[in-house]
């Protein structure tokens, strides 16, 4: 994501993009994450996840959110799948996944829960479509 689009889907100014090393998920996958901040707070992180090995598939992992998350929802027109919703903690989360190569990937983009949805999804479109 460009640091450009941060600043317009979350309504600041400046953020800075920091790439964290990978992580492996409990499933053998990996976790690529960026966090982003502006004047040293959190600001944002995008987070995609790669299933490599794992055949889940895209509606299984959009159920798997929307099943944790209360009040989470659908949203279409965005990748194989997309789901939005706002955690207990103060956070908004906008997730979708694609198939890439066969290879089933989340995207993530995690920021306050004051930030447009609308502007969000835009942003996570954006991504995706990079996939």
């Amino acid at each position: 994501m460009e640091t450009s689009e941060v600043d317009e889907a979350f309504s600041v100014s400046g953020a800075t993009g920091t790439e964290v090393p990978p992580q492996k998920l409990a499933n053998g996958g990996q976790a690529y994450v960026c966090a982003y901040t502006v004047g040293g707070e959190e600001a944002a992180a995008l987070v995609i996840s790669v299933f490599e090995g794992n055949k889940v598939t895209p509606d299984q992992m959009i159920k798997a959110v929307l099943d944790k998350n209360a009040g989470a929802e659908r949203v279409s027109g965005i990748g194989d799948g997309a789901v939005y919703y706002a955690g207990q903690d103060g956070a908004s989360t906008f997730s979708a996944v694609k198939i890439v190569s066969g290879t089933p990937v989340m995207l993530a983009v995690s920021g306050p829960a004051t930030a447009d949805k609308d502007r969000v999804g835009v942003l996570v479109k954006h991504a995706v479509d990079k996939l």
